[in-house]
């Protein structure tokens, strides 16, 4: 793919690293790419994960962060297989889908890799999802086995009598005694009596689908991605690539964002787990508990989100932790603006920070580099610069020609890491993916002269301002940069002359006195007038927000919609 592009000279640094040499090109057609090609296996991925998790035999695999209890990665192995011939000996069969509704938890990892070994693809569900959400997700990819947790067996139960799931296995209960539910612990005794060959299957990595994890896309209801076992074995060579880059080997890594989510499930439970780095789980973000975890572990990195982030930037609690081990800190999920960057690197001035970006629909695709590899210092705001075997073009919005440097448009990613589509949705897949295998990210954004990458909003969430475009993103950048202000969000509200005016959520520190009339006339001679806050601003004690640490724009433009109604 990339030896067919029609490059121009272009002038950024190639640089030797340990026999790995990166740069990156455009093409005279703008499509941008780094330069070289990877090897990839055509092999499933339980195979390809299991002979990498041989190499470290009886070490920590993942640990219980709160109990200490643990796997080795010769315990991932036996469980993963024992799982797997346990749901073949009860009659299930390749391609039946298995659910998983729960906390991170030492067995999470365990599901997924189970699955992987039966040739049954495993749809990951966010375990704050109530009734009506768990059995549109699981009647949609009809799922036929669920993994919970005793704390949340009678909502597995109500979804299971509206759904084709005909077995409930509890995560952490031992003492089930009822026909109706199995304890995990006993599913894989029972098929740890059975030989490897009762798990009849034949995987096409190619096409096998290993994994549904679900994603509102870039517009609409939460749609099942398809994701292949050749998907996520490609994007973890890909990013372990760029890891090698930078000369980035980790022991121990915290797993406190939700393994529901693409960024744990992918990053930390293969990508890093597969380089033998130690996991240690937490159900939630407690903030005394994640501290003492870092503390008592030594955890030498950190993959987080930009919420998480100001947490440890701005929350006094911290001071009272020894957080000295932590070298690096892997930011995904949610831009991070320069102000927050230069914020971290002053009080962690030897830890490095990398930002990343990507979606559930096209993984992991960009990465921050260290200056040594790129022979140019990364941008703070920016998400880095692309790994290779992925190609990416920004799309104008008004003629669809490919953008050249410093232009905003779509960001647009192409490589054989990107989805298949929406699960059972051809319609939502269309609007998504092209046939030409370019992927729309519904992410509005541009790359500058040495390629790097900055994502400025989602088109979707633009404030139409008398015909302007106004980005929530960078006036909420703007907010953070306030002394008194560590959160905040802008969202449109409607106005009949205007279109929309932008409105901002504020979240002050404790014992501020700062007010709107304050607020406004900062924002004053930092944007442009038509970027002004005429909507005005509102202050909260928490914005609304998923775990993945996005903020839920909607959630607050909808108060304001039922507020206004009832005046």
């Amino acid at each position: 793919m990339l030896s067919r592009l029609n490059l121009r000279q272009y002038y950024i640094k190639s640089c030797l690293h340990h026999s790995l040499s990166i740069s990156w090109q455009i093409s005279k057609s703008n499509v941008v790419s780094a330069t070289g090609d990877l090897e990839y296996p055509k092999e499933d991925l339980f195979t390809f994960a299991s002979k990498r998790f041989a190499k470290f035999g009886e070490r920590p695999a993942i640990v219980d962060g709160i109990t200490g209890k643990n796997f080795t990665f010769n315990d991932v192995i036996t469980k993963s297989k024992q799982l797997g011939k346990f749901f073949h000996s009860r009659g299930y069969k390749q391609n039946d889908v298995t659910a998983i509704h729960s906390p991170n938890c030492i067995e999470y990892p365990i599901t997924f890799y189970g699955s992987c070994f039966a040739g049954m693809p495993l749809t990951t569900a966010n375990p704050a999802y109530v009734e009506n959400e768990l059995v549109n997700q699981f009647n949609a990819t009809n799922a036929k086995i669920l993994f919970t947790t005793s704390e949340q067996m009678e909502l597995a139960r109500k979804v299971a009598d509206s759904t084709n799931i005909d077995m409930l296995i509890s995560l952490n209960e031992p003492n089930v005694n009822d026909s109706g539910v199995l304890y995990f612990h006993d599913a894989l005794k029972e098929g740890n009596k059975h030989d490897d060959n009762v798990v009849n299957v034949d995987i096409d990595p190619m096409k096998q689908i290993v994994v549904l994890p679900y994603s509102s896309g870039t517009t609409g209801l939460p749609k099942g991605v398809m994701l292949s076992h050749n998907h996520i074995i490609t994007n973890t060579l890909q990013f372990q690539d760029g890891l090698d880059a930078n000369h980035e080997h980790y022991k121990e890594m915290i797993a406190v964002l939700p393994m529901y989510h693409v960024y744990c499930l992918h990053v930390i439970s293969i990508v890093y787990l597969t380089r033998g780095c130690t996991i240690y789980t937490l159900p939630s973000f407690q903030p005394q508990t994640f501290l003492e975890t870092i503390q008592k572990y030594k955890i030498e990195s950190l993959p987080i989100v930009p919420p998480l982030l100001l947490f440890l930037l701005n929350h006094p609690i911290c001071q009272n932790y020894d957080l000295s081990s932590v070298k690096h800190f892997l930011i995904g999920a949610a831009p991070t603006e320069e102000n927050v960057v230069n914020a971290f690197h002053k009080k962690f001035p030897e830890a490095n920070m990398y930002q990343g970006y990507g979606m559930t629909e096209c993984l992991i695709t960009h990465k921050q580099f260290q200056e040594d590899v790129t022979g140019f210092k990364q941008t703070p705001g920016s998400c880095g610069n692309l790994f290779r075997g992925i190609e990416m073009k920004v799309k104008c919005q008004d003629t669809g020609a490919a953008l050249g440097p410093n232009e905003t448009g779509e960001i647009c990613i192409r490589g054989d890491q990107a989805s298949f589509g929406y699960f059972n949705n051809p319609e939502a897949t269309a609007q998504s993916f092209q046939p030409d295998g370019w992927v729309l990210t519904g992410d509005l954004g541009y790359y500058n002269d040495n390629t790097e990458t900055f994502i400025v909003d989602r088109i979707k969430e633009l404030i139409k301002y008398k015909g302007f475009q106004v980005a929530p993103a960078e006036l909420e950048g703007i907010l953070l940069s306030h002394d008194d202000i560590i959160d905040s969000c802008v969202i449109g509200i409607p106005d009949e002359n205007a279109g929309e005016l932008p409105r901002a959520y504020v979240v002050k520190k404790e014992n501020s006195n700062v007010n709107e009339e304050d607020v406004i006339s900062f924002m004053e001679g930092r944007v442009a007038p038509f970027k002004q806050l005429r909507g005005g601003v509102q202050f909260i004690d928490a914005l609304p927000k998923l775990a993945s640490g996005k903020i839920l724009r909607r959630t607050l433009k909808q108060q304001y919609l039922d507020d206004l109604n009832e005046m």
